[in-house]
């Protein structure tokens, strides 16, 4: 239900929605158990929770609003014959993924072609959060930082990374681990960049040959 959302928007509303709120039910109850009209002081104090509460909410409602519509508006990727191509989305989202998140100095390697073989090995949540904040700049320092489970689904598929909320949930879990407590994780990686290293040079030797 709330794959689409991207939940810091979510609570963002539900928060403003009770700064809207609060003031309104707070103001009423006193009107109605006192008997007497709220003092100007005490409307100024409500009216700063509740604009600033309200534009929050508006903001934070015509963002979801968005969100949602361009799940109907996903871009369908065709080759010259005019058939979907799934190549040619894939290429596209890694050249997204790698100039949003790769960083510098790893650009020219095969980072997400490994993540994606990595992740796709296990598809599980947990796993896929631990194999992205290995990559992150705390520890292999291939990534600038770790995207959303929304984000990874979008780059990766859903699939290879068992659910968008069990991504998230495994990211705020292990966010603060230590090489340590990433080692294996951290050697699959690079055993699998290399893997993918050897067979582009293998290619590029085939290649001089020809």
């Amino acid at each position: 239900m709330r794959n689409w959302i991207d939940s810091k928007t979510y609570d963002m509303m539900i928060k403003a929605s009770l700064g809207v709120s609060l003031p309104v039910v707070i103001v009423t109850a006193v009107m109605f158990f006192t008997g007497e009209p709220i003092t100007s002081v005490e409307r100024k104090l409500a009216g700063y929770i509740l604009v600033p509460s309200l534009i929050v909410f508006i903001w934070s409602f015509l963002s979801l609003v968005v969100d949602f519509g361009l799940q109907f508006f996903k871009p369908i990727y065709v080759d010259e014959s005019g058939n979907p191509d799934s190549s040619v989305n894939k290429e596209v989202l890694k050249s997204q993924f790698v100039a949003r998140f790769v960083t510098d100095d790893h650009k020219n390697e095969s980072i997400y072609d490994v993540i994606d073989d990595v992740l796709n090995k296990r598809k599980e949540g947990a796993f896929a959060a631990k194999t992205m904040i290995s990559a992150a700049d705390k520890h292999l320092k291939w990534l600038s930082s770790v995207p959303s489970g929304k984000k990874m689904a979008y780059y990766f598929s859903e699939e290879a990374i068992g659910s968008i909320s069990s991504f998230d949930t495994g990211k705020s879990a292990h966010k603060d681990d230590t090489d340590a407590a990433l080692n294996d994780i951290i050697t699959i990686l690079e055993s699998t960049l290399k893997v993918h290293k050897d067979k582009k040079l293998a290619e590029a030797k085939a290649n001089a040959k020809k």
